[in-house]
């Protein structure tokens, strides 16, 4: 099966630099190389990413250029060829935008087009985007973590080394460089400040500026101006000292055994350099002159070794903490290329748009709140590790409860006892034949016909067995094959192999339209949390069950204590396939656009040990403190799960 190809944004505003633009072009080649479809958005000309894109010989049918507006310019054509491609709603995998921040406005156009993934994003966006790639470590971010954080994902040069061993009188080796733009012209106040610390004695430094701003005129004046180093990460280790900003550069040198000393041009960039750990001098132009008298000493006869060496010391550490003392594991290409989204444009279980703003990020996943009904979804970077198969049911069921489902069988039939007794109090009167089926009177021409229960995710068929006893003529579906086998074999029971909504009951495939073909009751025990499309299962349920029919079934509820102790450590440990997770309440949205009125909800999976303060103190299962916490957490429905009962109107 084909894949949609990726889309990457960079920012080319001017003052930004080429760092965004390098990231994103190295980007795409590699997914190329990978054998991945992508393209490099350039939203408008600019010299300097016209400058970078002729010097890495990017192939330009990779590039679509534009003056881009999703709603009245839906379509595009790449450079060098002639197919028009439409840049439209589901056409890509993803967009990943390398924006520095993204503005509302751009964002409320890109979403529009397919999932988005930022990195490094710091605008006011950032907790809307469905993933985000933290690669330079932020001052803000930790309001807002990422999904995943790594600066060993930067574009690294192939080739490191040694750092360059140097002998007595030989110059030390300088590289000055702030970027292409370099706005703020802190790389020649650098260059000048350091060739006017050593003044005559200019043996002492080897110093090149790399600067497309300088002027010719600056040539023999104590350094060397370059406008450009094609690829100057691989050329970094022929250098004894990278000058710089907080920035791409300043990581590339860790990783290359390359001391960093940062001027910073602004105090946004000082904060960022500080709170990395990297050394910095500060802000504009003094700086400069700071750094110089730092590294020169004072008889501006030689270099201060001493400065040098705990310069040294601290970027070595420092590279140890961000992973770039080895070989990465991974590049961004590689893990872009690894990504298999579930996303959801609109709330999974209500239908309503999207809106709501992420509230935990973890790295396979992010969950976002709906507005509207409350219920929290789920999106994924990959599929969810998890197989309904017999292992489910033993090795994973053994792990959470401490038996076998089999082994747990008949306490599983006295729980689904208890929820088939309150489902019948809510059945119509002529749906539930319990007490005519107990009259010794009656007769078989005169006996009502059993209500009809449909139960999905059926398992081993406890519950199955429970509606039987219960005077049910139940039906069970379930993905595990094993499961329906011994449903069939073993309990003597109907069930068939296959998926909700998509498998329907054999019934509604031949009529569905006739109401003898529709259901009394649907059940769902720990089930409705594994649909992707929630809401479109709720259609089908509906349209499957006869009107008053009655919709029950349990699930986990982040309003329970363990979410309110800790809504973060909650959803961390929601399992991989629960695609959304329910508040426990007499007001679903959800179910009340999906046609059905609550009839009644019950709090269950009560934890008093798991109250923050006083349930660390409570022994186990007895004493006052442990009969207390269960009490209050009954009394106001602090359950991590919770059943729901709900007729169809």
């Amino acid at each position: 099966m084909s894949r949609l190809p990726v889309l990457a944004v960079p920012c080319c505003e001017p003052g930004r630099g080429g760092g965004h633009l390098v990231r994103c072009v190295t980007l795409v080649r590699d997914l190329r190389s990978l054998g991945r479809e992508a393209y490099l958005f350039i939203a408008r000309n600019n010299e300097i990413a016209d400058r970078l894109i002729a010097e890495t010989h990017f192939d330009t049918s990779w590039i679509i250029k534009n003056s881009f507006d999703p709603d009245s310019a839906p379509g595009a054509s790449y450079p060098g060829t002639s197919a028009a491609f439409s840049i439209a709603r589901n056409g890509w995998e993803c967009v990943i935008l390398d924006n520095f921040q993204t503005q509302t406005e751009e964002f409320s156009r890109w979403e529009k087009i397919a999932p988005l993934i930022g990195i490094d994003e710091g605008g006011p966006c950032r907790n809307k985007f469905n993933f985000l790639i933290d690669i330079l470590p932020g001052i803000t971010r930790h309001a807002a973590p990422p999904n995943i954080s790594d600066p060993s994902l930067l574009p690294l040069p192939e080739k490191t080394g040694q750092q360059r061993s140097r002998t007595n009188g030989t110059p030390l080796k300088v590289l000055v460089s702030f970027g292409q733009e370099d706005s703020a012209g802190l790389g020649l106040a650098c260059a000048r400040a350091l060739a006017d610390a050593v003044g005559k004695a200019n043996s002492i430094l080897d110093i090149t500026l790399l600067s497309g701003r300088a002027a010719e005129a600056e040539q023999g004046r104590g350094f060397t101006v370059r406008a450009n180093i094609p690829r100057l990460s691989e050329h970094l280790k022929e250098y004894d000292l990278l000058i710089t900003h907080y920035g791409i550069t300043a990581f590339e040198a860790l990783y290359s055994n390359i001391p960093a000393a940062l001027v910073s041009p602004d105090p946004y960039h000082e904060k960022l350099a500080n709170a990395t750990g990297f050394f910095s001098a500060g802000a504009g132009h003094a700086s400069a002159k700071k750094l110089a008298g730092l590294l020169i000493a004072r008889n501006a006869v030689a270099v201060n070794e001493s400065f040098l060496d705990d310069l040294k010391k601290k970027c070595a550490a420092l590279a140890a903490r961000h992973n770039l003392d080895k070989k990465p594991e991974r590049s961004l290409a590689a893990l872009v290329n690894s990504f298999e989204l579930h996303t959801a444009r609109d709330c999974r279980a209500c239908g309503a748009p999207a809106n709501g703003k992420i509230i935990a990020r973890y790295p396979e996943r992010s969950f976002r709140q709906c507005p509207s009904c409350g219920v929290i979804s789920m999106d994924r970077l990959t599929p969810p590790p998890v197989e309904y198969a017999k292992d489910y049911f033993f090795d994973f069921y053994k792990k959470q409860y401490g038996k076998t489902y089999i082994e747990d069988f008949p306490n599983l039939v006295n729980m689904g006892a208890k929820r088939i007794a309150r489902l019948k109090k809510l059945l119509p009167r002529n749906s539930d034949n319990s007490s005519d089926s107990s009259n010794s009177g009656s007769t078989h021409e005169n006996a009502k016909p059993k209500p009809r229960l449909f139960d999905i995710g059926c398992a081993y068929g406890a519950f199955l067995v429970a509606a039987r006893d219960a005077g049910f003529s139940p039906l069970g579906i379930d993905p595990a094959e094993d499961a329906v086998e011994y449903v069939r074999g073993q309990l003597g029971l109907e069930a068939y192999h296959g998926i909700f909504p998509r498998d329907k009951p054999p019934a509604e495939n031949k009529s569905e339209n006739k109401p003898s073909n529709k259901y009394d009751a649907i059940t769902l025990w720990y089930v409705i949390e594994h649909f992707p499309d929630c809401a479109a299962a709720l259609a089908e349920i509906k349209h499957t069950l006869k009107p008053g029919g009655i919709l029950a079934f349990a699930t986990p509820s982040y309003t329970g204590i363990s979410g309110r102790a800790s809504i973060r450590d909650f959803l961390e440990h929601s399992p991989a396939d629960h695609w959304t997770i329910w508040p426990a309440t007499a007001r679903q949205q959800a179910l009340k656009k999906a046609g059905f009125t609550i009839k009644k909800t019950v709090s269950t999976g009560h934890h008093p040990e798991r109250f923050p303060l006083p349930g660390k103190n409570a022994p186990p299962k007895k004493g006052a403190l442990y009969a207390i916490l269960l009490a209050a957490s009954k009394i106001f429905s602090l359950g991590d799960t919770f059943e729901v009962y709900a007729k169809r109107k």
